[in-house]
């Protein structure tokens, strides 16, 4: 910001050397810039001059780890610090629907006991029970299914080489031919599991980038990290229930309704837009095919609604539903 405009191009060769070694910026906390010309008004310069890299097996070895600016002091750069343990402890979630469930039979089972009719009660009330109902079953089968120690890829891996060594017989011939169904399932659900949380677009299962995956959500996690925040008043908040506790008061009042504003007035004036013929289309029933178009378009693993399911559980099972 300042001086010179910025021109991408030249700074290609230092992203395409970065491509080209695989290595991961980690997010800096506290501030955009990290130098300074110490000039003021029209003269000042600012620039992102300093950064953190590492490599990829370093990020998954300290998957906490985010940078954090200081305060530039005797310098015109910004300290850095590196902070091994800048994330804060992963808390445990509410439900959220997994897309692994997806290549599981009995999941569809589990669905369709959740959806069955819920006699003596209005539709949107059945909608939200319905809706309920399926999330407990679902948090039930997950924990029968999956709650036992499985059998990992390397498990799998190493059985199989073991029945190959030998002379192969019908017998261990098919034992190796279960196992592989085993591990590819293995491989497609570990693939889902991240591909949910990196939220990559234009990935597709298939691409088999599980370890892509994998630092793609190390890194949005640091980046939506925050560790601490500033009040109004200029008091750092460094305790999440406190930081939590003054999102919620801040949005609850610019939320709010401002009695010192009437707009009986302001509606007197205002001229009427709406035709009665528009106002007929806006107020009319709504079609079913209006709502299945609006379901396909969205984004099938973007951040849930309050009702905890993404757009892929509602397109998956829309004949269900």
């Amino acid at each position: 910001m300042g001086g010179v405009p910025f021109e991408p191009s030249q700074a290609k060769w230092f992203f395409d050397f970065l491509n080209k070694s695989c290595m991961i910026e980690l997010p800096i906390q506290g501030g955009t810039f990290t130098w300074s010309n110490q000039r003021s008004d029209d003269d000042v310069i600012v620039e992102k001059l300093d950064r953190i890299l590492s490599s990829l097996e370093w990020s998954e070895m300290f998957p906490r780890a985010l940078g954090a600016l200081d305060v530039a002091m005797a310098s015109d750069h910004a300290p850095i610090l590196l902070l091994l343990q800048g994330m804060p402890k992963r808390c445990k979630k509410d439900f959220k629907f997994e897309s692994k469930w997806l290549i599981e039979d009995e999941c569809f089972q589990e669905v369709e006991k959740g959806w069955a009719p819920i006699p003596q009660v209005n539709s949107s009330r059945n909608f939200g029970r319905k809706l309920k109902k399926t999330i407990s079953k679902l948090i039930k089968w997950s924990r029968d299914k999956f709650g036992k120690r499985r059998r990992s890829v390397e498990e799998i891996t190493k059985k199989i080489k073991l029945l190959q060594e030998n002379p192969l017989n019908l017998r261990t011939t098919n034992e190796v031919k279960e196992l592989k169904v085993e591990l590819n399932k293995k491989w497609e659900s570990e693939e889902r599991h991240w591909h949910q949380r990196a939220r990559v677009d234009w990935l597709k299962y298939g691409d088999k980038n599980t370890k892509f995956f994998h630092a793609t959500t190390l890194q949005n996690r640091r980046a939506n990290t925050i560790c601490k925040m500033k009040d109004e008043h200029g008091n750092w908040m460094e305790n999440d229930e406190d930081i939590a506790k003054h999102f919620q008061e801040h949005f609850q009042k610019i939320f709010s309704k401002d009695d010192s504003i009437h707009l009986e007035g302001l509606i007197g004036i205002t001229p009427n837009i709406i035709s009665p013929a528009m106002n007929s289309m806006l107020s009319r029933d709504i079609f079913e095919e209006e709502i299945r178009e609006a379901v396909f378009s969205m984004a099938p693993l973007k951040a849930p609604g309050p009702d905890d399911f993404s757009g892929t559980f509602y397109q998956s099972f829309w004949n269900t539903i």
